[in-house]
């Protein structure tokens, strides 16, 4: 009875997404999963995906949703030479890629032709083969074991990671300062498999005192040898960073 009575005083309102009736203090829906307290609307797909495709290496699309660091990042490097752009590009198609407030793209249904319609064309440009494109850029998102396709007058064959480790593996990693007293983010990365990877990245968050996600910052490298280890440099451009998160390292 105690329980009831106390559970009949708590103030409580409606989910502006589902309806359901929940606490007043509640910041996230526990019948819908939606967080309340949105700040901004998220942004449009159709926008993100056309921005990238046309305007890619120069990292419009990331200014637009939001990660201005890493926009900057891309328009210093073309993209990270193309591929860093390319890899966002297909991200974006697959609805695979988020604004920096951690919200999905507005408009991926509606919008699902052109996605197929520019997926289409990326496959054309690689090589005339969408299966080896698929294959690759999979195998180099999610940091899964891989394998090459084999010379037919070869009889060698690349081996996979061992099962207990991913392709790409972050050692260790610690705050570090560049040249200038400029902040940074340094580790280092191990190519835990017999082949060359040609492209590889680490992302990284950054956060300030009160835990509140502030930026987002990587690095990344061309041609990371069988068993090689990469000593990664990652700049921190915003002043209020007081903590980060490594949050993916990938690559194909």
């Amino acid at each position: 009875m105690q329980n009831q009575t106390m559970n009949a005083n708590v103030a409580t309102k409606r989910c502006p997404y589902c309806g359901s009736e929940i606490p007043e203090t509640a910041q996230k829906c526990s019948h819908c999963g939606e967080w309340l307290n949105k700040t901004s609307k998220s942004k449009s797909f159709k926008t993100t995906i056309l921005l990238s495709y046309f305007l890619g290496l120069l990292g419009v699309h990331r200014f637009y949703t939001g990660y201005i660091g890493i926009g900057f990042l891309q328009l210093f490097t073309l993209g990270g030479l193309g591929l860093w752009s390319l890899i966002d590009l297909v991200s974006i198609s697959l609805n695979k890629y988020k604004d920096k407030s951690g919200q999905e793209l507005q408009g991926y249904n509606k919008n699902l032709g052109i996605a197929l319609l520019i997926l289409g064309i990326v496959f054309f440009l690689y090589n005339g083969n969408p299966y080896k494109f698929m294959t690759n850029f999979s195998d180099g998102y999610n940091a899964t074991e891989t394998t090459q396709q084999s010379n037919s007058n070869s009889t060698n064959k690349s081996h996979p990671a061992p099962a207990n480790k991913p392709n790409l593996e972050v050692t260790e990693h610690h705050p570090c300062t560049g040249d200038f007293g400029s902040r940074m983010v340094c580790g280092t990365v191990v190519n835990n498999t017999n082949r060359t990877i040609g492209y590889a990245q680490v992302e990284i968050n950054l956060y300030d005192s009160e835990g509140s996600l502030v930026d987002s910052t990587l690095d990344n490298i061309n041609n990371l040898e069988p068993n090689g280890t990469w000593k990664f440099k990652a700049p921190i451009l915003e002043d209020n960073v007081t903590n980060y998160k490594i949050k993916d390292v990938n690559g194909f």
